[in-house]
């Protein structure tokens, strides 16, 4: 059973959500259609988009994961500024890119 408290729906696409709940849903109405052990993976990366006043976008992706709360874990930001472009890497301690964040001026 899902809780609110235990899976934060925020931090996970949307559409990916929208389609493991629907085959939840599907596989207590038709166990037959499904033959998995029942246990849900999240893999697509949560993507938030804006248009921002002064002619500024804003994009942010990142992997899914259980908490949003980045203060818990060790990570290290790489920064670039050029023409414009602002863009924030976030790696894991593992090495890899756990998020991406990007300001971008329109011309």
């Amino acid at each position: 059973k899902l809780r609110s408290q235990e899976i934060p729906f925020e931090c996970y696409n949307s559409k990916e959500l929208g389609k493991k709940l629907s085959q939840s849903v599907l596989r207590q109405l038709d166990p037959l259609h499904f033959n998995s052990s029942g246990q849900q993976s999240f893999n697509n990366p949560k993507i938030t988009v804006a248009q921002l006043p002064s002619d500024l976008s804003y994009l942010r992706a990142y992997r899914p994961r259980m908490f949003e709360n980045s203060a818990s874990r060790k990570e290290k930001i790489v920064q670039t500024h050029a023409l414009g472009q602002h863009i924030w890497l976030h790696i894991d301690e593992m090495g890899y890119i756990d998020s991406v964040t990007a300001l971008v001026e329109q011309q």
